[in-house]
């Protein structure tokens, strides 16, 4: 029997709630049916994870206090971090003790935290820790502060030290793992892969397995430049018309000027999208854009998940994890080699995407069955 106990101290009500079903899900698809799987989140979160995962019977869900700082300084100054990481790591070792947990799990995780975790799996060696990895890293490597105090304690410089066997920083896209390993080989027993679950209740048949007369290209999730929403609105600018429409599907960036948006058929939610609006919508695109960072090598895109999810073809700015997954499955869309590739590629690329479509659906299809969270082979002890 393992018992396993999963904290998520960073959600609110419904951030992370369809990975953190999913998590769930495959967790339980690669337990023994006496293991028991406890869930301890934000209480409203905790709640929503509690009724969408009421068919799983060995998953019990309870509430925890968020990891902020008392004295609401920001996490990201040590004495901040450092306070809200001890209060969050002394209430994991009394789970641990009352549950008696055999792998701890958490959905996210800072540099606070990660280190506050590798004492606990120091004085825990029959305990496995895993540590999802969203975009944390890829952040990092974005923007570090200027201040030699802050840039000490961050997630680069904590990852620069050695961590114990015990500890599993799980990467959740093909490539990341490589990518993480470049930059910090010493941790190459400690990162893993699994491939970014998805729901199978969100999984509908494709409405459409040939392109469109009129092209409709979709921008999907927050609407940043480090996604590459300035390049998809440029896009637009130049090609907007009868035959191609841009759709922004999510969030928009805050400060965003409205003249910008003057291209595009949809225009971006100055609010957060309910998940069920957000998926119609994107069920309707043909295509879906996002012209990424290179950061994002770091990170697994649920904007990407999202069109695996609904069977939508991507033009992506390529990275090491795009290239794996193109690798694995097949082609799946077009891949440019950076922004400006993509500016001026485009208009000759589409020639190409009717001809190809229902192959890179077939692949999606592929991709898709595999990562559906029941599907999908975790090792987890």
């Amino acid at each position: 029997m393992t018992n396993i106990v999963v904290f998520d101290f960073f959600s609110h009500s419904f951030m992370h709630l369809p990975f953190n079903e999913a998590y769930l899900r495959t967790l339980c698809s690669n337990i023994a049916q006496e293991s028991s799987l406890y869930f301890f989140a934000h209480a409203n979160h905790a709640d929503n994870i509690s009724v969408a995962t009421k068919d799983l019977p060995t998953v019990s869900t309870g509430p925890l206090e968020r990891m902020v700082d008392s004295e609401e300084t920001s996490l990201y100054r040590p004495s901040a971090g450092k306070r809200a990481a001890r209060k969050a790591i002394t209430f994991v070792n009394t789970k641990i003790d009352e549950l008696s947990a055999k792998v701890v799990a958490f959905s996210g995780f800072n540099s606070f935290l990660l280190k506050d975790v590798a004492i606990c799996a120091q004085n825990n060696k029959g305990i496995v820790f895993h540590l999802i990895l969203h975009n944390d890293l890829a952040a990092n490597f974005d923007w570090r502060s200027k201040n030699p105090w802050i840039r000490y304690h961050d997630l680069i410089s904590t990852l620069g030290k050695t961590l114990p066997d015990n500890v599993k920083i799980v990467a959740l896209e093909l490539g990341i793992k490589e990518a993480i390993i470049e930059k910090f080989p010493h941790l190459e027993s400690n990162v893993i892969t699994m491939e970014h679950p998805i729901l199978a209740t969100e999984c509908f048949p494709s409405k459409k397995t040939e392109i469109s007369e009129v092209i409709n290209i979709a921008f999907v999730g927050h609407c940043s430049k480090n996604k590459g929403f300035d390049t998809f609105l440029e896009l637009a600018d130049r090609f907007a018309g009868a035959s191609i429409c841009f759709h922004a599907i999510g969030l928009m960036e805050r400060g965003q000027e409205q003249a910008q948006l003057r291209s595009l058929a949809t225009k971006p939610s100055k609010s957060s999208v309910p998940r069920d609006k957000y998926i119609d919508l994107i069920q309707k695109a043909d295509l879906i854009c996002l012209p990424v960072s290179n950061t994002y090598d770091y990170v697994a895109s649920g904007s990407v998940l999202d069109a695996v999810t609904a069977l939508k073809p991507l033009l992506l700015t390529t990275n090491r994890s795009y290239e794996a997954m193109f690798n694995k499955y097949g082609e799946v869309g077009m891949l440019f080699k950076n922004r400006e590739k993509m500016l001026s590629e485009f208009e000759q690329s589409l020639e190409s995407v009717r001809q190809h479509y229902s192959k890179w659906v077939e692949n999606l299809e592929a991709i898709r069955k595999a990562r559906i969270a029941e599907n999908i082979e975790y090792k987890i002890d």
